[in-house]
């Protein structure tokens, strides 16, 4: 199943910032409490990782098409626009992380369970955003 995408909106969206060390990526090293999912966007905080996403947070990002929409103009495979730097690293990341299946190679498996609910919430909220963003990366 390709849901790469929901790792990029939900994983890749807040590590920005981390460097090209094997890291944890499952563990959270800085607090995001008080930031906005906008600020997230626009500026994600140097080391945070995918363990600082959950459910919630994912929804949050996910209740703004904005976002979605953001994030699939970085993945435009001819001519990628990204307005915002977590948008494009959610695009880097995207490629980065998928194989020709359209998996994540390196997430675990709390990551893939995240993955999969944010699927479930694009094809809910998002089908045809969903259906073309795949095809991007596909």
């Amino acid at each position: 199943m390709k849901y790469i995408i929901l790792v990029v909106l939900s994983s890749a969206f807040l590590n920005l910032v981390l460097s090209q060390t094997q890291i944890n990526q499952d563990i959270c090293t800085v607090d995001i409490s008080n930031m906005t999912v906008e600020q997230l966007a626009n500026d994600p905080p140097p080391g945070i990782t995918t363990g600082c996403f959950d459910k919630n947070l994912i929804t949050k990002v996910l209740s703004s098409k904005e976002h979605v929409l953001g994030v699939m103009e970085c993945l435009h495979p001819e001519y990628p626009v990204c307005n915002k730097r977590g948008y494009r690293f959610i695009a880097e990341e995207i490629y980065r992380r998928s194989s020709n299946a359209g998996q994540c190679r390196d997430c675990t498996e709390r990551e893939n369970e995240l993955a999969l609910f944010t699927m479930k919430l694009l094809q809910k909220n998002y089908p045809r955003e969903l259906r073309l963003g795949l095809s991007y990366i596909g």
